[in-house]
């Protein structure tokens, strides 16, 4: 970028593309199957104590 005197909107715009292709993703994901994870409710809540905790028993 720097030899070639790109804008800060050659690096940018790709960027967002990205980031907004994978909340895309995560959003239709979450939507298709919502119960395939269980995540704590809250920060301070501890991790399942199973490292099969994504609704697989």
């Amino acid at each position: 970028m720097i030899y070639a005197h790109s804008q800060w909107s050659a690096l940018l715009y790709p960027v967002l593309a990205g980031v907004t292709a994978l909340a895309a993703f995560a959003v239709v994901w979450s939507r298709l199957y919502p119960d395939l994870a269980r995540y704590p409710v809250s920060a301070m809540e501890p991790s399942p104590p199973s490292l099969n905790w994504g609704g697989w028993e």
